[in-house]
């Protein structure tokens, strides 16, 4: 679905954005990044028998469904669901003995989990630009690497086959501050989603034994980033279905949709995710001047008491 385009930005800012956007705006600054240690051994159950091992980032894959809202004249509210199974750990791109059937130990994976929702204005005819409103995820340990995520059902919405009674390793949520932004690029077209976000990550109670490094409990950035190219992505409108191996009948939309854009090819057509990566770092302390306004606002709530209690 293309909307009516009621207002347009100049030629000249139009093109500032695109480019922008094609060359990663809102991309992170640099920073020190932060050693993970973790002992996958050392779970309640067991994910397999390999050795501790540390690093700074993620690979990811990327299946998820977009569902868009139309809220008015080129505007949308959206809802996210998807998995990101964990590719590779940096630096150098290593993927550790057992995950994902890696040779070396018994084998396990991991994946996020994750919900998000979000609004969405058109920037130009061909250019969706926003923010997430929500983000919440949790990281999974898959024993035995089971879990597929290459599935997509009657409503077009990636599921999960195999992950039943997987364990939570981490959570977390958007952050207040750091990058938050949302694009769709070459929309009504090739309609390539990418997104740049802080989230919180933070060790969940109920393996203590996971995390090694930083000792628990504690709480991290994850400055994560997604782009994905027109071969892992289907718009589907009306009937159409992403996975038609699955839904041979057809499919529909989710009520108030009237678009859902899928990330990843189902397995019927090979299973190719879309791709991302993440980098650990510590949280950034508040800007000087949010600790000035601060200090400007308890001062003024002193005043304010000083002036209370002074009268009669």
């Amino acid at each position: 679905m293309k909307p009516t385009w009621l207002n347009y930005r100049t030629a000249a800012s139009a093109t500032a954005l695109a480019l922008a956007l094609a060359t990663g705006w809102g991309a992170p600054a640099s920073a020190t990044l932060v050693a993970v240690t973790v002992s996958p051994s050392s779970t309640t159950i067991p994910l397999t028998d390999a050795p501790n091992f540390t690093f700074t980032g993620l690979n990811l894959n990327d299946y998820s469904s977009i569902n868009l809202i139309p809220t008015g004249a080129g505007t949308f509210s959206f809802v996210e669901k998807g998995f990101l199974p964990v590719a590779a750990f940096n630096p150098g791109t290593f993927t550790p003995p057992g995950l994902n059937g890696t040779m070396g130990a018994l084998p396990y994976s991991m994946y996020i989990d994750f919900t998000a929702t979000g609004t969405l204005t058109a920037a130009t005819p061909t250019i969706l630009a926003g923010s997430f409103t929500t983000l919440n995820y949790s990281l999974m340990g898959n024993k035995g690497n089971t879990a597929t995520f290459d599935h997509f059902n009657s409503q077009n919405q990636v599921t999960c086959v195999g992950c039943a009674g997987d364990l939570t390793l981490a959570d977390g949520s958007l952050l207040g501050t750091g990058q938050n932004s949302v694009s769709i690029l070459n929309f009504g077209t090739l309609n390539q989603p990418s997104a740049f976000v802080d989230v919180s990550f933070t060790n969940d109670p109920s393996q203590p034994g996971f995390f090694v490094a930083p000792p628990p409990p504690f709480e991290l950035d994850l400055s994560s980033q997604f782009s994905n190219t027109s071969t892992v992505i289907t718009a589907n409108t009306g009937t159409q279905c992403t996975d038609t191996a699955a839904n041979p009948g057809g499919c529909t939309l989710p009520a108030g949709a009237s678009e859902v854009i899928t990330i990843g090819l189902p397995a019927s057509q090979g299973g190719t995710g879309g791709s991302g990566s993440g980098q650990f770092q510590a949280i950034p302390a508040p800007e000087p001047a949010s600790v000035l306004l601060l200090g400007c606002g308890l001062l003024g709530l002193g005043l304010v008491k000083r002036r209370g209690s002074s009268k009669v």
